[in-house]
């Protein structure tokens, strides 16, 4: 694996395109738009994305990531600045992960 920095949003398309992604994102980052009760808690919060999300939207912008995912049952437009993201790695079965990808990752 090479020691060059790697913009967090290459990495995250890179993985997606092998399948589900977690990403860790800091929820007490100020441009960080995640569900209330999870905004309220804090802290580093796990999130799955995939490109085979029925009814999902992803978009990758310049900043940040929005995405559409489900919290509860209930869809909620996310937007993840890539600075808030703290570690990426692909999922394994039953969404549990074999290990997150330690990677040196840049935002801008």
């Amino acid at each position: 694996m090479s020691d060059e920095p790697r913009r967090v949003e290459d990495v995250i398309r890179e993985l997606l395109d092998d399948g589900m992604v977690r990403i860790v994102v800091d929820a007490d980052h100020p441009d960080c738009f995640v569900p209330p009760q999870h905004k309220k808690i804090g802290g580093p919060l796990a999130l799955n994305l995939s490109y085979n999300f029925k009814g999902h939207m992803m978009r990758f912008g310049p900043n940040a990531l929005s995405v559409t995912l489900t919290f509860g049952g209930e869809p909620f437009r996310c937007e993840i600045p890539w600075s808030s993201v703290l570690a990426v790695g692909r999922v394994q079965t039953r969404l549990e992960p074999k290990a997150m990808r330690h990677l040196r990752l840049v935002s801008d």
